[in-house]
């Protein structure tokens, strides 16, 4: 048992050694998750984006909302601009009514998302066209995807091409762009600025009371990995355009992962194999969970390993057998002593000495004759006359009608010496 026990507490060292060892790898190498994070400079951060804002914007700093929108996005008409870029958004009710109203006043919203909340494009759609729902945004399976831009002055012919890695190999992606069902002439104001690939809407900008909000589709295109080259760093420049001077108000709170979005956009149908994705698949997705549950597999099957035997149950501690034929002879005997039946507890002595005999001496002490008495005084080293002297008092106590006290106490006086003599 210690031995197993010891063999468990060396494996869980050991798996506890790894973790730490893959923690502190994973500190320092990137991750290729999308993340946007403004400060993180991953492949798939935004911290090259938000530096190129501030200077573009003419900055020193951006304002960066690290609480909910409804405490930390201001109220006024300020002629400022909200900046948005993750791979879904979400905003509770307080929080998209504090956005709206920051719109409506005359502010700039630009929103960089792969999922774009339903109660917002419920208000800023106020007219679903054709269709009777918001479907959420159709995609382009592709490794690399053209986007442009429609205005004159924006290089309309100039392609700015954009590629997909996963962990540095070029990977199918999911392009978004918003379905031509969703754009009708019914929406007054609504301006496709940029294209995907052969014309698809992925820019837009939507009129929303004196202000606009401005709908990329694409937020990859301003990451660390798209601006480490001219192209990406031109397009993002062209983008950044459309905001107006001002101070910029950079969200990080209402930033979720593409899965939560999916699962609180449930309508959205763009991407039917991401929104497949089971638990495990999330969980082998990312590196370090991934390192978890192989290890959490790997004690699994070391407990199997070890503790898959039968154990044999704890022996009991069973005290030793207690001899109490004396104790019983000895109650037996003051009773006959306080009853004065001195004959009965002699006869009784004598018994005793007889089992004694044939236990100690293998004797059979039925009847003590001449042949018996030699056999014992040879083996029990005690004088044959003191062995006939016993044998004669007890003949003369059985045969007797009355036994008086010294009478018993003169037999008890022989057989103690016997028991103290015997060998």
């Amino acid at each position: 048992m210690n031995t197993r026990r010891s063999i468990l507490f060396i494996a869980l060292g050991v798996a506890i050694l790894i973790l730490l060892y893959l923690s502190i790898q994973q500190r320092n190498s990137y991750t290729w998750k999308q993340h946007f994070l403004q400060e993180s400079v991953d492949p798939y951060g935004s911290q090259y984006f938000s530096e190129l804002t501030e200077k573009v914007m003419g900055l020193d700093s951006l304002n960066i909302l690290s609480n909910p929108i409804q405490e930390s996005l201001p109220s006024a008409a300020n002629h400022s601009n909200y900046v948005f870029v993750g791979e879904g958004m979400n905003l509770s009710s307080e929080d998209l009514d504090q956005l709206l109203d920051y719109v409506d006043l005359g502010n700039t919203a630009l929103i960089a998302s792969r999922i774009l909340p339903t109660d917002l494009i419920d208000n800023i759609y106020p007219v679903p066209c054709d269709s009777s729902q918001w479907y959420g945004l159709s995609s382009s399976w592709d490794t690399t995807a053209q986007m442009s831009f429609n205005h004159p002055d924006l290089l309309p012919d100039s392609i700015f091409l954009f590629t997909f890695y996963a962990r540095k190999k070029v990977s199918y992606y999911d392009w978004q762009f918003i379905s031509h069902l969703h754009i009708c002439d019914s929406l007054e104001g609504f301006t496709e600025l940029g294209k995907l690939n052969n014309g698809l809407a992925n820019f837009v900008r939507i009129p929303y009371g004196q202000g606009y909000f401005y709908i990329h589709t694409n937020p990859l295109a301003f990451s660390n990995l798209a601006l480490l080259e001219r192209k990406g760093v031109t397009y993002s420049q062209l983008v950044l355009t459309h905001l107006q001077d001002g101070p910029v108000y950079w969200d990080e709170q209402s930033r979720i992962s593409l899965d939560i979005g999916q699962r609180l956009n449930g309508n959205s149908l763009f991407n039917k194999n991401l929104n497949s994705k089971s638990p495990l698949q999330f969980i082998l997705g990312q590196p370090s969970l991934a390192w978890a549950w192989y290890i959490l597999l790997a004690m699994g099957l070391l407990y199997l390993i070890f503790r898959a035997k039968r154990k044999q149950r704890v022996i009991p501690i069973l005290e030793p057998n207690n001899n109490t034929s004396l104790q019983f002879i000895s109650t037996i005997g003051r009773l006959y002593f306080m009853q004065s039946n001195h004959k009965q507890l002699a006869l009784q002595k004598m018994r005793l000495l007889q089992v004694f005999i044939k236990e100690k001496y293998n004797l059979n002490t039925r009847e003590f004759n001449e042949d018996l008495v030699h056999r014992l005084a040879s083996r029990s080293g005690v004088n044959i006359n003191h062995i006939q002297h016993i044998i004669q008092m007890h003949q003369n106590i059985n045969t007797g009608n009355f036994v008086s006290e010294n009478t018993l106490i003169d037999f008890h006086k022989a057989l103690e010496k016997f028991y103290h003599n015997c060998k």
